[in-house]
């Protein structure tokens, strides 16, 4: 993480891991009560596949938002290595401009198809379509919240990433 870290820096890391964590515990526990009623009992859990798929939705968005807030990612600084600290500078917030429009983007259009699928109901849990939606308008608005922080931490403090 950068050298600091605000309040809402750390809330949405926690928040990020935390809803990551519990999807990737539900995808794991459909997955082996799905694996053990077809193999042991002999007669599948037609709603298990459907339960992992959206844990899996949920878990991979969400784990990108903690990966995003933790710093995880990995960076190619290839072009930007041997720039001055001044043109660093500006290469990171052209970069970061760039993230937001792309937010921004998946936000616009993630609450667009998140709406459309509310009145679609799944084949066998039987919820709203929209929980296959949701999770990438709120992934990609943590994402925004944290490179918005660190828009501000680069613009305040004069320093690169």
């Amino acid at each position: 993480m950068p050298a600091t870290t605000s309040a809402m820096d750390r809330w949405v890391g926690r928040l990020s891991v935390v809803t990551a964590a519990l999807a990737f515990v539900v995808l794991l526990s459909s997955l082996v009560c799905g694996f053990v009623s077809r193999e042991l009992l002999t007669r599948g859990l037609v709603w298990s596949d459907e339960l992992a798929r959206l844990s899996f939705v949920w878990c991979a968005l969400f784990g990108a938002a903690a990966a995003w807030s933790n710093d995880g990612l990995h960076r190619i600084d290839l072009f930007v290595r041997g720039l001055s600290a001044s043109r660093h500078r500006l290469a990171a917030l052209f970069s970061y401009a760039l993230i937001v429009f792309v937010l921004l983007y998946l936000v616009n259009h993630g609450w667009s198809m998140t709406a459309r699928a509310m009145d679609q109901t799944t084949s066998t849990l039987q919820i709203s379509g929209a929980w296959f939606y949701v999770p990438l308008p709120a992934a990609a608005g943590l994402m925004l919240v944290t490179t918005l922080g660190r828009v501000s931490e680069l613009v305040l403090t004069k320093r690169g990433f």
